[in-house]
């Protein structure tokens, strides 16, 4: 069997988005029929936990990538049984959805989903009663990828058969039960912020609170992003939520910088006031590398604000269009960078350029689907350095 590895590439990167994770792929099988493809491959990824604990997770999974399927992203997983999972579940809870009419499978599963009207319309009463009567069973679909497979279960070849076939009959109801959904046309498969926020209040108490907190830091209305666009530049103070989205913590960073680099003075001079004199050595290392961390970080954090502040008030605002949107390998305080290629005209001239986005990943997926055209502001000092506006997390 020979597969392409522009196909493989594609796929681990499908999979990494879907798991959040850095996953490997080995494909084991492949069979195409018509527009739609089914793949079976061993997944490895290594699971980073709190105090840095690693666990290296292999699993085999049966995946479907049909080009007539868009599915709303979910991800579905047996509960943690006994005490342990229990308390887990209260403290961590990732906004379970469960169904009245179905309380085995509720009980079986956990079931997230960002949209909850059309995870729960999707997940029909014949799906919900397959997987409750075949427990153990996991599986997660974005758009028109679907993977179904068993949580760090290995299949040995043996078995492999049975568990493909098992495998494929439950692709087999998902797919008539996203027909059922094509039955909907003003049924959203995408999640908006406001799902988001939903969401987050069925969350546990801890991803609430972080959740709700972040939402709020970034909240800006497309009434504020007007306003602000419409006015002649440089403009004025742009609105609180776009100044975060587009800056982030950059002024913590500034007061950080400034906290090592006054350290770097004080603590030395301390030292050789108060240790004894065959202590006061260690002053030096504190009178090089403090201030010298303090200069770095200071140096980085104000260029990046000026950067970013020229952007906002002075950027020439045109319009663009999404050509793709590519997940990468770095994080950045736990958020997962994406690269959006983006093609623009900017003085009569044809740009492309590259720019990095952490957040409503989806909102770029889908209008790079529809070829939809985008805002972007284009900083004058450097044309090929943009801001893409309709990616923002924009609040009804």
């Amino acid at each position: 069997m020979t597969i392409d590895n522009h196909f493989t590439g594609e796929l681990t990167s499908v999979l990494s988005e879907m798991f959040c994770e850095e996953v490997s792929i080995d494909v084991l099988d492949q069979q195409r029929h018509g527009s739609a493809s089914v793949i079976v491959v061993q997944m490895h990824y290594t699971r980073r936990g709190s105090s840095n604990h690693t666990t290296r997770v292999s699993q085999t999974a049966v995946v479907l990538d049909d080009a007539e399927l868009d599915l709303p992203q979910f991800a579905l997983w047996p509960h943690a049984k006994g005490v342990t999972g229990m308390l887990l579940g209260r403290l961590i809870n990732m906004g379970d959805i469960n169904f009245d009419d179905s309380p085995k499978f509720s009980n079986e599963y956990h079931l997230h989903g960002w949209n909850e009207q059309s995870v729960r319309m999707l997940f029909t009463k014949q799906l919900r009663s397959h997987f409750a009567d075949n427990p153990n069973w996991s599986a997660r679909g974005v758009r028109k990828y679907l993977v179904v497979f068993k949580q760090n279960e290995v299949v040995s070849p043996n078995q492999l058969n049975d568990f493909v076939d098992n495998a494929l009959k439950t692709i087999t109801l998902f797919q008539q039960s996203e027909e059922q959904l094509d039955e909907q046309p003003n049924i959203r498969r995408t999640a908006t912020i406001d799902d988001l926020v939903a969401t987050a209040g069925r969350m546990g108490p801890i991803h609430a609170m972080m959740i709700k907190k972040e939402l709020e830091k970034s909240r800006v209305s497309p009434s504020e992003i007007g306003a602000f666009l419409a006015q002649p530049t440089p403009r004025s103070k742009p609105p609180k939520g776009l100044r975060y989205q587009v800056g982030g913590d950059n002024p913590l960073l500034i007061v950080l910088g400034a906290v090592f680099f006054i350290a770097g003075i004080i603590i030395p001079i301390l030292i050789f006031l108060l240790a004894p004199a065959n202590d006061r050595m260690i002053a030096i290392p504190f009178a090089l590398a403090f201030p010298l961390i303090g200069v770095t970080i200071l140096s980085f954090s104000i260029q990046y604000g000026r950067r970013k502040k020229r952007l906002l008030r002075s950027g020439t605002l045109a319009t663009g269009k999404i050509t793709k949107v590519e997940r990468t390998s770095v994080q950045v305080n736990n958020a997962q960078r994406y690269h959006l290629h983006v093609d623009y005209t900017v003085q009569g001239q044809n740009q492309s350029t590259i720019a990095n986005i952490y957040s409503n990943i989806e909102k770029a997926r889908e209008l790079e689907s529809t070829g939809e055209p985008v805002r972007v502001l284009i900083d004058p000092a450097d044309h090929k350095k943009i801001l893409c506006i309709d990616t923002l997390l924009i609040f009804d």
